[in-house]
């Protein structure tokens, strides 16, 4: 065996895996997707064994669409999400990230701090959070109701949206901070000699140097439109009511396991589901495509 077939070999044995995985995980599962989409079972009848499958047309789209109409109330909740993600969450990321780059008085310590709750358990999280807005609120307070249990929906959503900003603040920093400790120190040192500020700095040479990792927490903020469950099911199991998000939505669907559909049962199928699924790929992948383009375009420029 020569030198070339033995990395030949090598080189086979390295991606087997990721392949194979790749394949099995998206190609097989999308493509099943969209072959299930279009079908529906049929329970055994007259001493039949097994479900029979047969084609839907477009049925399960039609109950596809009229779910989304109907849960317009949850992409609301979603797009509340994304708003305070991009105007409220990422603003203040960056300028904390800005604060602990540039080393001023106890950024070690916040740096430590921020992402704390990256490293305990999310229900641990949750439970204090709850017991924090709910007991703790009523004893100080000597109020009826706490922040999550109160009949407000707006005193509601607003600590839910407060508390995802909080638990996702630790990620955003150390990304950032990461990259704009690998800025070149000789770029930083020009701009202080033509006699940038701090701010001039941040907003000239910082934020366009680490401009693409800005752009990616952006497009993922997007992402999350059908899918951010906002930690409901943490705090509230599947009763999280007006609250719920599409992505919770869909989190509880997939634990309902249902092959047909049942006179008054209003868990989706899985035929609708996938249906549901290729509907919502359709909305979304413009949408982040779009802001990819024109984040690249419109983004400001290092040179």
């Amino acid at each position: 065996m020569n030198k070339k077939t033995k990395r030949l070999i090598f080189y086979i044995a390295v991606i087997a895996l990721p392949v194979l995985q790749f394949a099995v995980f998206y190609i097989y599962v999308n493509f099943n997707s969209i072959i299930l989409s279009f079908q529906r079972y049929v329970p055994p009848v007259d001493g039949e064994v097994g479900f029979k499958k047969v084609f839907a047309h477009f049925d399960n789209f039609k109950v596809a669409f009229q779910t989304i109409a109907d849960g317009w109330y949850m992409i609301a909740n979603s797009l509340r999400m994304i708003a305070c993600e991009l105007f409220i969450g990422l603003p203040l990321a960056l300028l904390f990230s800005f604060y602990i780059y540039k080393k001023f008085f106890l950024s070690k310590l916040f740096k430590v701090m921020l992402f704390m709750p990256q490293i305990i358990s999310s229900i641990i999280f949750v439970t204090l959070f709850k017991y924090l807005v709910n007991d703790v609120y009523i004893a100080v307070f000597k109020t009826q109701w706490g922040l999550t249990s109160t009949p407000s929906f707006g005193t509601r959503m607003a600590t839910i949206l407060f508390y995802n900003i909080w638990i996702s603040f630790g990620v955003n920093v150390m990304m950032f901070t990461g990259s704009m400790s690998s800025i070149d120190e000789s770029v930083v040192e020009a701009a202080q000699l033509d006699g940038a500020n701090l701010a001039q700095e941040f907003i000239h040479v910082t934020l366009p140097m680490i401009w693409s990792t800005f752009s990616t927490f952006v497009i993922i903020s997007l992402t999350g439109l059908f899918t951010h469950q906002l930690n409901l099911f943490a705090f509230f199991s599947d009763g999280a009511a007006d609250l719920s998000s599409f992505g919770y939505y869909l989190y509880v669907m997939s634990t309902k396991k249902h092959l047909v559909e049942e006179v008054g049962l209003k868990e989706l199928t899985y035929s609708q589901l996938s249906a549901l699924g290729l509907i919502l790929t359709a909305i979304t992948l413009p949408i982040v495509l779009g802001t990819r383009k024109l984040m690249s375009k419109l983004g400001p420029s290092a040179d």
